[in-house]
């Protein structure tokens, strides 16, 4: 049997200030033969593709910005491509711990579950911790009507840091989610929906005015609108026009 081979796959934009800090903060075993970093630069105009050579990290570039889901699906697609049985994504702002991956991967890499999700509210010190009330308050209005629309009962579906077994990126078809930043979220109600076992770990996050380019208001918005798509039936039909209208080759 190969040995287990956990990828992480880290989408980047205009990091050069923070992703130094973040890529150091990776446990040395994941960024050795056993384990891959994968920072995808998305068409950042600083020197995020070279900070991340410095630390040691494969990099892929984008010629232009295409967004944060487009980033994170051609790391998911190099990172099956390289023979990864594990992948955990992990943002460049330093807002989610790079120490938990370890913790994050356990799971997957043992078999106990096919999905992990970091979670900034499962132990209830959000707050205490930083995130801002607005954010606070969305969150958990966001992530009710989830729950109700899905059946999860997840404590959020708003976090970047999630770790996929390859035996679930390679059944999803992540391709055709949609290209928003709920990517994450959409994708833990998809693999919770094909029956993927999903687990929750909490995160010690860190707000310290990162920089965010994520719109409050479309994000919501499209949040609700995938939510209500599921409730109405209206998704999967969604879910295959995209995969319909995709280039094909």
């Amino acid at each position: 049997m190969s040995p287990a081979v956990p990828w992480i796959v880290v989408p980047a934009y205009r990091a050069e200030a923070t992703l130094g800090a973040v890529l150091e903060r990776v446990p040395g075993w994941l960024a050795e033969p056993g384990g891959r970093v994968l920072v995808v630069d998305d068409g950042s105009d600083d020197g995020t593709a070279e900070v991340a050579r410095a630390h040691g990290a494969t990099v892929l570039v984008e010629r232009e910005n295409r967004g944060y889901a487009r980033a994170q699906k051609r790391g998911l697609r190099a990172a099956l491509a390289g023979g990864a049985s594990a992948v955990a994504i992990l943002h460049a702002d330093g807002q989610y711990p790079p120490e938990a991956l370890p913790e994050l991967l356990r799971p997957v890499l043992r078999g106990d579950a096919d999905v992990v999700l970091g979670s900034r509210v499962l132990d209830g010190g959000a707050r205490a911790r930083g995130m801002p009330r607005y954010k606070y308050a969305a969150n958990r209005a966001l992530s009710w009507l989830e729950n109700r629309c899905y059946g999860l009962g997840l404590s959020e579906y708003h976090t970047g840091m999630m770790a996929y077994a390859r035996h679930v990126l390679v059944a999803l078809p992540f391709e055709h989610v949609s290209d928003t930043f709920h990517f994450d979220g959409e994708m833990a109600m998809l693999a919770g929906r094909r029956g993927f076992r999903l687990r929750e770990l909490p995160i010690a996050h860190v707000y310290a005015g990162e920089r965010s380019y994520l719109r409050p208001i479309p994000y919501g918005l499209t949040v609700v609108a995938i939510a209500l798509g599921v409730r109405l039936g209206l998704y999967d039909r969604w879910l295959a026009r995209r995969a319909r209208q995709a280039p094909r080759g």
